[in-house]
């Protein structure tokens, strides 16, 4: 309970409370993430006003999840973009022996990571902390198995994995069915990066079943933990080395205490509990009626979209593969006439009085309901019929 008397802080809180923004893009970092249920907020309090031993809590809850799961093993991380380091980390020690940071780092730069060219995502640098390179294969259109195949029969031992970031229904990229065979018959494991690929609910598992090594999902977005929460599910091999790499790992020596590089991707204890009740509760969570709920919401919103000016085509799609994730979600699709630019309106939108967030792909302007709540609605027409309006007047439409 804040105390109304501390009239700085009070002022500080409403202040915040003001800077909320309308979230029609999705679950994404820079918006905050997802927001967070009473339940899971409840569940930290079971451990804020405790003491504990975190490597151990670290690690029971991991195994509490991989039982829910039905998977081997388990592991909460500081968000998806840390389970890609710290994997990377942890295969390096499985495959080379090296521990600490430095050995890692050093080590991991007579490596290579395999790419497929067309993924083009801005997660790939993140390869780079932990010392290997990156290494394309295959063609921007295209991807055969043949220029996989290459790649590792080029680069042999010095490959390291396979990262396989999940961007389906991509054309002419590599199967993540492929991807595996192929990696699995040269011994060279795979990794993919599934971040924000739940809905559907079955994406939670369906990697591993497919014979993944790890897989890497956000506990911030539909998962519905806290946004600097994150999950890996894989061998139990590469999680016992991720958990002795990781934030609560520490060793004694002759030169002092050493840490590893795990350190600076420290969670609470807090984010473990509300980790651990974001997938109880997700494993609860009806994903088909959810997704129904989203189409109806997008539906509505298109048709009071519709009927601000005739010289908009408003409709309902299905999200091609470059649009943010999960695509899953039916999206709300805008195209504008007469020369108004949806980049355009996408900016100004967000000086609206409550700044609205949508996002723009080919010339048109698109909103994703997933994030979208009924009060929302109302403020999203009326920005648009604004800059609608004010279009008109600056460049002197005729209806």
């Amino acid at each position: 309970m804040i105390d109304d008397e501390n009239s700085i802080l009070t002022d500080f809180l409403k202040f915040v409370r003001s800077m909320r923004v309308v979230n029609g893009i999705g679950t994404m970092t820079f918006l905050g993430g997802n927001t967070v249920s009473d339940e899971i907020i409840e569940s930290m309090k079971y451990v804020s006003d405790i003491f504990i031993n975190m490597q151990d809590f670290s690690r029971i809850a991991g195994e509490y999840i991989a039982r829910r799961l039905g998977v081997e093993a388990a592991y909460i991380t500081a968000g998806a973009a840390a389970g890609t380091v710290l994997g990377l980390a942890s295969l390096l020690s499985l495959k080379t022996g090296a521990r600490y940071i430095k050995d890692i780092i050093e080590e991991g730069r007579k490596m290579v990571v395999a790419v497929q060219r067309p993924h083009k995502t801005e997660f790939r640098d993140l390869i780079y902390m932990a010392g290997p390179g990156i290494i394309e294969f295959g063609d921007e259109g295209y991807v055969s198995e043949q220029s996989l195949e290459e790649t590792i029969k080029k680069h042999g031992k010095n490959i390291l994995a396979v990262l396989h970031y999940e961007l389906d229904p991509m054309d002419g990229a590599l199967p993540l069915e492929s991807v595996i065979r192929i990696a699995h018959s040269y011994n060279v494991p795979v990794i993919v990066d599934a971040a924000a690929e739940i809905p559907p609910k079955g994406n939670l598992t369906r990697y591993l079943k497919m014979g993944s090594d790890l897989v890497l999902y956000s506990g911030g977005k539909m998962l519905g933990g806290l946004s600097n929460s994150g999950l890996m599910v894989g061998r139990k091999d590469i999680i016992m080395m991720a958990q002795s790499l990781g934030p609560f790992s520490e060793e004694n020596g002759p030169d002092g205490t050493r840490v590893f590089i795990g350190r600076p991707m420290k969670i609470s204890k807090e984010i473990i509990v509300a980790t651990v009740a974001a997938v109880e509760r997700f494993l609860t969570f009806n994903d088909e009626d959810w997704l129904r709920k989203q189409r109806s919401m997008a539906d509505n919103i298109a048709k009071m979209i519709s009927d601000i000016d005739q010289e908009m085509t408003v409709r309902v799609v299905d999200p091609g593969w470059n649009h943010p994730r999960p695509v899953a979600i039916p999206r709300v699709e805008i195209s504008f006439e007469n020369g108004m630019s949806a980049d355009e309106v996408c900016s100004r939108l967000k000086n609206f009085r409550v700044p609205i967030y949508t996002y723009s792909l080919d010339g048109k302007l698109y909103l994703n309901p997933q994030c979208l709540k009924e009060d929302d609605v109302p403020i999203i027409i009326d920005g648009l019929s604004s800059i609608v309006r004010a279009e008109k007047g600056e460049t002197r439409w005729r209806n």
